[in-house]
């Protein structure tokens, strides 16, 4: 086991820190998932990136912060 790990540290530790970000992109959405904020208004400098009905409660365009997401 000890020569195991000590022959794949190295991508040991790559999945640690890959595993890390995942989970604070994963936290950060959460989050801001919980305070109303929409994905959809940051993406592509600010226009809707998709579902854009839902997003800006049916009118394209609007940036306004809303809770409909």
């Amino acid at each position: 086991m000890i020569a195991w790990l000590t022959a794949n540290w190295g991508t040991l530790i790559v999945l640690l820190v890959l595993a890390v970000i995942v989970g604070l992109i994963l936290a950060r959405l959460i989050k801001n998932k919980k305070e109303g904020k929409c994905f959809c208004q940051y993406a592509n400098g600010g226009t809707c990136s998709g579902n854009c009905a839902n997003c800006h409660g049916g009118t394209a365009g609007k940036t306004e912060k809303t809770k409909n997401c």
